[in-house]
């Protein structure tokens, strides 16, 4: 069992749901799809030795990190270009994505109970299985957390309400807290709800955590229009 074994059975077993749900883009274990509003990625994270063996897996074992990025976020880091391109198309790792949330899986292993990690035996008896559970989540679970944010309101209701959960819906900060006013005032902007983004992104110039132009140009342009 080696990497390159993994990486034939995910594009096997995996991309081709994949496809047939309308994601475009694809490397050897992450895959992007583009909505009007979002970028939506599936990544099958490979753990090093170190990171294994702290774990309790093998480095053939792996987990699957679903996440979104809203366009209408500006770069919090106040560059326009840091998040890489192929064939014209914009690909955000699944770390950089505001929303995040980790797949959990069904499938029993004794070897790891962890929910969040597909445990993978260097004989490779697990990986069909752990392949088979992982599409079953994708189209139980998966999808479905993507359809949730398809809706603008939706996005904007969990980050005035939710809290953060490690294994659900994460990314966004806790309550109160920078990040979450710097992307609820950006999505409030987005869907016109112009107090609520003045009032979100006047806490964010205020947190002193961003030391970028356009977020002052355009919470003056809001405050200015009001």
């Amino acid at each position: 069992m080696d990497s390159k074994m993994v990486n034939k059975a995910i594009k096997q077993h995996i991309f081709p749901l994949l496809k047939g749900n309308g994601f475009e883009v694809f490397t050897q274990r992450t895959a992007w799809r583009y909505g009007t509003n979002k970028i939506e990625t599936v990544n099958f994270q490979s753990f090093n030795s170190y990171l294994a063996g702290s774990l309790g897996c093998t480095t053939f074992s792996f987990a699957v990190n679903l996440g979104i990025y809203f366009k209408d976020i500006p770069n919090q880091f106040g560059h326009t270009n840091t998040i890489k391109e192929r064939a014209g198309y914009l690909c955000p790792q699944e770390y950089e994505c505001h929303f995040r949330k980790p797949l959990l899986k069904k499938l029993e292993q004794i070897e790891l109970s962890r929910k969040n990690v597909w445990f993978i035996d260097p004989e490779g008896a697990y990986l069909e299985l752990a392949l088979n559970d992982v599409k079953q989540e994708l189209v139980s679970a998966g999808l479905a957390w993507f359809e949730r944010y398809e809706n603008m309101t939706e996005v904007l209701r969990t980050l005035l309400e939710d809290n953060e959960e490690t294994f659900g819906t994460h990314g966004f900060g806790r309550k109160p807290s920078p990040i979450r006013s710097y992307q609820t005032g950006y999505i409030a902007l987005s869907i016109g709800n112009y107090k609520l983004a003045e009032k979100a992104l006047k806490e964010a110039i205020d947190s002193n955590c961003f030391k970028i132009d356009r977020l002052k140009i355009d919470y003056e342009s809001i405050n200015s229009a009001l």
